[in-house]
This record gives structure tokens, C-alpha cells and sequence, in this order.
């Protein structure tokens, strides 16, 4: 159980990855590559969606602020 457990944790941190770096493509490509821009965000927003039903999936708390750029 506690292997589980732990594996669930460890895929939410790579999920919550994946969105950071997708919101950090997307603000880098803002004003140089519209198409970029939109890509990134379209993958960021697709990567979040993720996030979030995964952690509803596996009854874990899903936290905004792990995904959110500062």
C-alpha cells in the first residue's frame, strides 16, 4: 500500500511538472511566436486537465498553487 501510495505522489509531482513547463513555454513564446504561444498554452491547459483527473481518480487533493508560475 505504501509503495501505492507513493507512486501516486510521484506521478501527481510529474504531472504538476509538466504544467510548469508548459505555462513557462508559453510565456516565453507570448510576443515572438503567436502559434507557439497557443500551442504551449492549448498543452499546459491539456497537462492541468490531467493533473486534476488524475488526482480526482486516485481520491488525492489536487493544489492550484503546485501548477501556478510565480
Amino acid at each position: 500500500e505504501e509503495r501505492k501510495q507513493y507512486a501516486i505522489t510521484v506521478e501527481q509531482r510529474r504531472l504538476e511538472a509538466n504544467v510548469r513547463k508548459w505555462r513557462t513555454k508559453a510565456i516565453e513564446l507570448k510576443n515572438m511566436d503567436e502559434n507557439g504561444y497557443l500551442e504551449a498554452r492549448r498543452k499546459a491547459i491539456e497537462w492541468n486537465r490531467a493533473y486534476i483527473a488524475f488526482s480526482k481518480q486516485n481520491n488525492r487533493a489536487y493544489y492550484p498553487s503546485r501548477t501556478k508560475l510565480i
